[in-house]
Parts: C-alpha cells; sequence; structure tokens
C-alpha cells in the first residue's frame, strides 16, 4: 500500500524542514500539498534578489540570486507571451508586471499562475492622463512610473483558491505627478481610490491583517480591509524630527522611507545619506510613540521600494545578522542605476566583504527582492 505523505504528523514534518538548507529544497517541499506548505510557512524563505536574464536571445527567463547560498538559480520562460513586460515590483512571492499595453497582471514566476487586474486608465485622473499623453514617450512613461509599489493583503494568494471563490486583495501606490492608494479585488473591473488626497504615501505594508500606510506628513495610517471598502481606524504620528526629515526628502526621488514587520514588531527604516547610514523605530502601541532601535539581532532585514522582509539568521545562518541588505533605487534610475548592499547595523558602516560579490554593486537594470513561493 503506497504511503500517503500528506498524513504525516506535523512534528515529523517540522523535523524534515528543519534539516533542508537549500531555498530550493524548501520551495518544492511546500509545494507537496497543504499541509506541508503550512508547516513550512515558519519557514520562511530567504528572499532572492531576482536579476534579469544575462543572454539576449534568453530575454524571458529569469535569474534569482541566492545571498543565503551564494547561488544563482534560473527560472526559464517566466516571461513568456509578456516579452517586453516591465515588473514594479513583488509581494509574498507574486509579481506585479506590466505588459506592452500597459495591462497590469500579477505573475508567479515559479507556477505560472496568472491573473489580470484593472486597466491603469480606470486608475489614473484624467488630467493627469492628458498632462502626459504629449509626450513621445507617453506609454513607457506610463508603465515604469504608474505604480510605485504593490502588495498582497493574503500571503497564500494561490489559483486554486481564487477558482473555489476565495478572496484576495492587492494594494498599490500609484501616481505620475502625486502618489496615492488604490486597490482592487477577483472580479472588479476598476481600481478603487481610497487615502488622503493631500497626503503623498511613502510605503504600504500588511501587518497584523491591516493595511498600514505612511504618508509624507509623517502619518503612519492603519486600514481595516475586512469591511465592504477600506476604514481607517488608527492613525500615529512620528516625532517632529522624523516628520520634518520625512517633508525635507519628499521632492527627491530616492525612497527614504520603510515600513517592515520583524518578529511581530512595526518597524520604520530610514535610509540616510543614500545607504551610507541606517536610522530603525519600533512602534510601541501602548504608548503610541517610535521608539529608537539600537540591534537587530539575529535579524537581516531585507529593503527595497517594492519589498521589504525580515529574516532570522537563525534559520539562514550564512546570512549577516543585525544588517540590512538593500536596494537603493531612485524613480530616475528606472532608466539609470540600482545599488545593492549590505549595511552593518551594529558597526553603522557598509559591509566591507559583501561589496566583494559581484552582485552587490551597481547595476544598469532592474532588480527586486523576490520570497519565491510554488502557490
Amino acid at each position: 500500500m503506497a504511503s500517503n505523505w500528506s498524513e504525516l504528523q506535523m512534528e515529523l514534518l517540522d523535523l524534515i524542514i528543519k534539516r533542508l538548507d537549500a531555498i530550493v529544497d524548501i520551495i518544492r517541499f511546500k509545494a507537496v500539498c497543504s499541509k506541508w506548505y503550512r508547516a513550512a510557512q515558519l519557514y520562511m524563505t530567504s528572499p532572492l534578489l531576482m536579476l534579469p536574464s544575462d543572454k539576449k536571445e534568453e530575454a524571458d527567463d529569469c535569474r534569482f540570486f541566492s545571498v543565503a547560498e551564494n547561488k544563482i538559480y534560473k527560472i526559464n520562460n517566466v516571461f513568456d507571451g509578456f516579452h517586453g513586460a516591465w515588473c514594479v515590483g513583488s509581494s509574498h512571492g507574486w509579481l506585479l508586471i506590466l505588459d506592452k499595453e500597459t495591462k497590469p497582471h500579477l505573475l508567479n514566476p515559479l507556477s505560472g499562475a496568472l491573473f489580470q487586474l484593472p486597466f491603469i486608465n480606470t486608475l489614473l485622473p484624467y488630467q493627469e492622463l492628458q498632462m502626459y499623453r504629449s509626450s513621445p514617450t507617453f506609454v513607457e512613461l506610463l508603465v515604469k512610473f504608474c505604480f510605485s509599489k504593490a502588495i498582497l493583503m493574503s500571503s497564500d494568494l494561490c489559483l486554486s483558491d481564487v477558482s473555489r471563490g476565495k478572496s484576495f486583495c492587492i494594494v498599490v501606490i500609484y501616481g505620475l505627478s502625486s502618489q496615492r492608494l488604490a486597490f482592487c479585488m477577483p472580479g472588479d473591473s476598476t481600481w478603487t481610490r481610497f487615502g488622503g488626497d493631500d497626503h503623498e504615501y511613502l510605503d504600504i505594508t500588511c501587518h497584523n491583517g491591516m493595511l498600514y500606510s505612511l504618508s509624507s506628513k509623517g502619518l503612519v495610517e492603519i486600514w481595516d480591509f475586512h469591511g465592504p471598502s477600506p476604514k481607517k481606524v488608527l492613525v500615529f504620528e512620528l516625532s517632529t524630527t522624523v516628520c520634518q526629515f520625512l517633508e525635507a526628502h519628499t521632492r527627491f526621488p530616492d525612497k527614504i522611507a520603510f515600513l517592515i514587520e520583524s518578529k511581530g514588531d512595526l518597524l520604520l527604516v530610514l535610509m540616510l545619506q543614500t545607504d551610507r547610514e541606517f536610522a530603525i523605530y519600533k512602534l510601541d502601541y501602548s504608548g503610541k510613540v517610535w521608539i529608537p532601535v539600537e540591534t537587530l539581532s539575529d535579524q537581516a532585514l531585507f529593503i527595497s521600494e517594492n519589498e521589504c522582509r525580515s529574516v532570522s539568521t537563525q534559520n539562514f545562518p550564512k546570512l549577516r545578522e543585525n544588517s540590512i541588505y538593500f536596494i537603493n533605487s531612485a524613480k530616475y534610475s528606472k532608466i539609470g542605476r540600482y545599488n545593492v548592499g549590505v549595511f552593518n547595523f551594529k558597526e553603522k558602516k557598509l559591509d566591507d566583504e559583501a561589496e566583494d560579490n559581484k552582485y552587490f554593486r551597481s547595476i544598469y537594470l532592474p532588480v527586486y527582492w523576490v520570497a519565491l513561493n510554488p502557490r
């Protein structure tokens, strides 16, 4: 009689996954069945650096560099049928891409699962579209600059769930001349705008089932998406010093503020002096204040304009603890330069050894942190 692998006890699955070192093995483990997937959820895969193909004839392929293993993985035909598409970024292993006709899609690079999202013209105000339409590079501008970040409110999105009627929600920061918030759900034909029209939104993240948004006015808003429409339930204000810093840097293209969940806490990471210095604050819910963080302990933070994650170096001992793995990209650098590096938060300096890695340098094509997900 054949063994039923889905009936293995959780304790045994826990022992198995603790023996897996390679990220690709953890991904394969999660793909066996839903029970194995749940068992592996506590062992989050370390984000990979998604790189474009290094061969022109393989432009639809993707390379993924594992920092934890110092190894390159290649996935063929990720963008098959979407040649020339622009990747906005990733969330829970899914990529938000815009095809050459400016149609947005969610794409899973591992499973190939695909969802089409509402058109951009349902999102941007008519006046804003008209302002840029006269430009000879209008379509290129629209594709590259319409979305600055997209996140999934659920980490468990898979094609079979949606076909059974399970809903999901994707939230974006969008805008050509200003940065606003919008969302959509399966079956929506249009994007729904929300948030303050007088705000410039800098970052968003999902924490404890809620959406947290950071504005240039130094406000962190908490949004509840469990009802028919988003409801703002709380607002936290940053210190005067941080508020002044955010307002002073809003006019520059560099993204300098990031929200990230780490060990159950919500962190605000500020990139100072163009990736030469970082400051970190932790939200204290009881006192409604932000507390400076002096150490990340065993955590390694992965931050970028598109995806932020915190990973335990106990699970990935080859990662540098108390460090920040960053991609520093400015809006102008979408046709220019991306700086990839490691900041030693304990020593408050760039990691010299990491700079010897050929992938931790200036890259003249878009790169992203992606935590691959087989579902």
